[in-house]
């Protein structure tokens, strides 16, 4: 009975990490090909990424890529 609730667990974790990367997928691509200007502008124009499930990795990819893009880290808001 606890292996099936672990492997349920298992499966929902990662279903919910595609789901979140399929969300993200323009946003990667411009992070991974160095465009951190156009990276930003997809993030912040994907309206599913300011919801609860993603608001927190919202902020965490938004103050990287910031910083990646030499804003003040820590001393700027984001938009």
């Amino acid at each position: 009975m606890a292996g099936r609730i672990a492997f349920a667990a298992c499966l929902l974790i990662a279903s919910a990490c595609v789901t979140f990367y399929e969300t993200n997928i323009n946003f990667n691509r411009q992070f991974e090909q160095g465009n951190l200007n156009q990276a930003l502008a997809e993030l912040h124009a994907n309206p599913k990424l300011h919801k609860p499930p993603y608001r927190f990795l919202y902020y965490v990819n938004a103050g990287l890529t910031s910083c990646h893009a030499g804003a003040v880290c820590g001393k700027q808001l984001l938009v």
